[in-house]
């Protein structure tokens, strides 16, 4: 399997520097983009939003790294509450060994300012939100919110957070200050649709307050400046090409 690994290894790190791969990807992703491409899939029967792409990596690091407890901030529709909590139910599975029935020892936390009614009945009737999933409905940076979130957070020794809410550089700074701080050592700080810096400017030409130079990747510039307990995996990003969250896997090394 080594062998296997480093093989691949070398692979990705020729794509990754191949400009016209870059260049290929970066056009389709933004040409899809005026087609909502990422509203085409569910998990588990419900709205993921996301790339699949980005899904299988986000498995790969929750998997590498093991959380107790994934906090997100941006829920939606609820497919991220449902991928992130199946994920969390396979690791309690695979960790019940001979004792028995697996018990739900993990726990996943979505945040969101407005948490619509179908996503609240959602996690009411669907069999894995029911046992993994608990919300907090408020503003991600709001004091009530970040308290609660500590205190929950208190609860777990190891701590995955995914930031993917509102996308504005000063909001996204914001929750990587507050929210860096629940990140344990090795686990992930993910930063979604970091992916908007490479877009063309037209594509969000009043439409949103993000665009090009003011989005979550221009956020996690600004946040290392500062922190150098995190760092970006790029062997993680890279990868994936087609993704939104390009350069958004940073994981916490130590502490300070």
């Amino acid at each position: 399997m080594s062998k296997f690994n480093d093989e691949r290894a070398v692979k990705q790190s020729k794509m990754k520097r191949d400009s016209n791969v870059r260049h290929a990807t970066d056009s389709w992703i933004s040409s899809v983009r005026e087609y909502d491409y990422v509203y085409n899939f569910d998990w588990l029967g419900i709205p993921v939003i996301q790339f699949p792409n980005d899904l299988v990596v986000l498995q790969e690091v929750i998997y590498e790294s093991k959380p107790q407890l994934i906090i997100e901030t941006g829920i939606a529709r609820g497919g991220s509450a449902s991928f992130f909590s199946s994920i969390l139910a396979l690791l309690d599975l695979m960790e019940c060994g001979e004792d028995g029935p697996p018990k739900v020892r993990r726990k996943y936390l979505g945040i969101d300012i407005d948490i619509r009614q179908e996503t609240k009945s959602l996690l009411k009737q669907h069999p894995i939100l029911k046992m993994y999933a608990s919300t907090i409905e408020g503003s991600s940076i709001s004091e009530n919110v970040l308290n609660e979130v500590d205190k929950i957070s208190k609860d777990f020794n190891r701590v995955m957070v995914v930031l993917d809410s509102n996308h504005t550089k000063d909001h996204v700074l914001s929750e990587l200050i507050y929210y860096s701080k629940f990140v344990t050592k090795d686990c992930f700080l993910v930063v979604c649709d970091t992916s908007i810096e490479w877009d063309n400017k037209s594509l969000w030409m009043n439409k949103r307050e993000w665009g090009p130079g003011n989005n979550p990747m221009t956020a996690i510039t600004k946040f290392l400046e500062r922190n150098i307990e995190f760092s970006i995996r790029e062997d993680v990003s890279d990868k994936a090409l087609i993704s939104s969250m390009r350069n958004g896997f940073l994981q916490r090394r130590h502490n300070l």
